[in-house]
């Protein structure tokens, strides 16, 4: 009697892949054929759709739920060597081999591996034996250069600028008054009381400057007072004790950023730098994640051309023009602290407000020129008359004609503040093996001003009148556009006030 066939063995991320397809609104019946699968498999995957899910996002290189051998000690020697090479420590092969073994007995494992090992694990990484040894914290040209012919430049001909993205953390001081700048000038915030007055943003755009994804706000506190009756936020909060950027947040938003990616049916490229924040990442279906030559982010990050200063202008412009607000109302300077709530809201203005012309010549100044000068890449963040560095020098002596601090001095203020996480060789084991378990514990500043109650849609409607009447009597750019969009926020309004009628229970009615 003939032996049965047998099926191909379905790996996790290959049954994603196919659930994202069904998803995205392919038939079954054309996938079932094309994959030689029976349509009952199909539907059992679409059922166990979520436990699929968890073992990607556990980053499992599993075969039928059977681990592999070194999967885990692959992501724990990289992210410990970037870390290394981050501090500038030489590490030879004999200090690479004695600290791979040593994490293997951290893994649990009964084994050692050998220099063979060493040399592909280098190879599969593209570390070079000359690039083994520690670095200085100046930019090596040398290696710029050939980072960009041996690297770049072929991965630049392969995707679209539409597809090549950059993601890069900076540190805010959100609150950040005008007669506070020089005290916190140049502060590293890496914790202590300080740390309750920062925030870290993460922003992503692509090359182009067509797409921005939604900023990446981190605090200190899970549950801060002025969330009270929020439910929806402009940004993606995270939180943790020292509001940096971690592993768990990092791998977290990379692995929405890919679903959505495949969703679309989209291959791309992220541009990030190599610090241990960021983990060398399996199974992604999407994204391709290139790492920058360690201290280069001044030279090749993007967003350290000029992005993240012209985001940082728009949101200080707000934080003055709060100011001068405040003090033309009431005659004096704020009582009340800005908190995280605003915060996050000037965030996501300031962060609409850079121009995809800005974003694009950034790109280019930083991956598509060759030399390494410091020059002006647009007119936004000119330190010499730009415009939003001229309306915050103008802000600042409304608010104060005697003070000595100018805009630049503002804008430079958080740049050295500590955005990312250094971790010991135990919690590099652990962000590793076990991803995703983001602390959720509950924490309030009880600084924090509590958000008004939610408004009526009698006041809403009364707001969208107030808005009308404005755009009617003023000399507005894009009347059109303003029309409109003040008239999807009507509908907005309108649509939630059918909901809550059609919310109402029926013996509401007979009371």
């Amino acid at each position: 009697m003939a032996s049965r066939k047998q099926g191909k063995a379905w790996k996790p991320f290959e049954k994603l892949k196919i659930i994202e397809q069904i998803e995205a609104g392919q038939k079954s019946s054309a996938i079932s054929k094309r994959e030689n699968l029976p349509r009952s498999t199909l539907s059992t995957w679409i059922k166990q759709k979520e436990r699929i899910r968890s073992l990607c996002d556990q980053s499992s290189s599993r075969l039928r739920d059977r681990s592999t051998s070194h999967d885990d000690l692959d992501g724990v020697l990289l992210t410990w060597f970037r870390q290394m090479r981050g501090k500038g420590v030489p590490i030879d092969g004999p200090i690479l081999l004695e600290k791979t073994n040593k994490f293997l007995q951290d893994l649990g494992k009964d084994t050692i591996v050998s220099r063979g090992w060493i040399d592909r694990w280098k190879k599969r990484h593209s570390i070079g034996g000359q690039r083994v040894v520690g670095e200085s914290a100046a930019v090596n040209v040398g290696e710029v250069e050939k980072w960009k012919e041996e690297v770049l430049t072929p991965l630049l001909q392969t995707y679209t600028y539409d597809d090549i993205f950059n993601m890069d953390e900076t540190g805010l001081f959100y609150k950040l008054m005008v007669d506070k700048t020089l005290l916190f000038k140049g502060e590293k915030c890496s914790g202590g009381k300080l740390s309750k007055e920062r925030l870290t943003v993460a922003l992503c755009a692509n090359m182009s400057g067509t797409e921005k994804e939604v900023p990446i706000v981190i605090g200190k506190f899970g549950k801060p007072r002025c969330f009270k009756n929020v439910t929806n936020l402009p940004c993606q909060y995270y939180h943790n004790k020292k509001a940096w950027m971690v592993s768990d947040i990092f791998q977290a938003w990379v692995r929405d950023f890919d679903r959505r990616m495949t969703r679309k049916n989209r291959k791309v490229l992220l541009i990030i730098d190599n610090c241990p924040s960021h983990p060398t990442m399996n199974r992604l279906m999407s994204i391709r994640l290139l790492f920058t030559p360690p201290n280069t982010t001044s030279v090749l990050q993007p967003m350290d051309q000029g992005i993240i200063r012209n985001f940082k202008s728009y949101y200080r412009q707000q934080v003055l023009q709060f100011t001068v607000d405040y003090i033309d109302t009431h005659g004096k300077k704020p009582d009340a602290s800005i908190n995280v709530l605003q915060a996050i809201r000037w965030v996501h203005k300031a962060w609409h407000c850079v121009t995809k012309e800005t974003m694009a010549r950034c790109f280019h100044h930083g991956l598509g020129h060759t030399n390494l000068d410091q020059t002006d890449v647009t007119s936004t963040v000119d330190d010499n008359g730009g415009d939003t560095v001229r309306n915050l020098n103008l802000l600042l002596h409304t608010i104060d004609p005697t003070s000595n601090v100018t805009a630049n001095e503002l804008l430079a203020v958080d740049a050295d503040v500590t955005v990312a996480e250094h971790l010991s060789d135990a919690e590099i084991v652990q962000s590793v093996t076990s991803w995703g378990t983001l602390d959720d514990s509950e924490g309030e500043d009880e600084a924090e001003i509590v958000e008004p109650n939610p408004p009526t849609m009698a006041d809403a409607n009364n707001a969208l009148d107030v808005l009308r009447r404005f755009i009617d009597t003023r000399e507005v750019k894009d009347y059109n556009n303003c029309l409109k969009a003040i008239s999807t926020l009507s509908y907005t309004v309108d649509f939630s006030q059918q909901n809550i009628f059609y919310q109402t229970t029926l013996d509401k009615f007979f009371k």
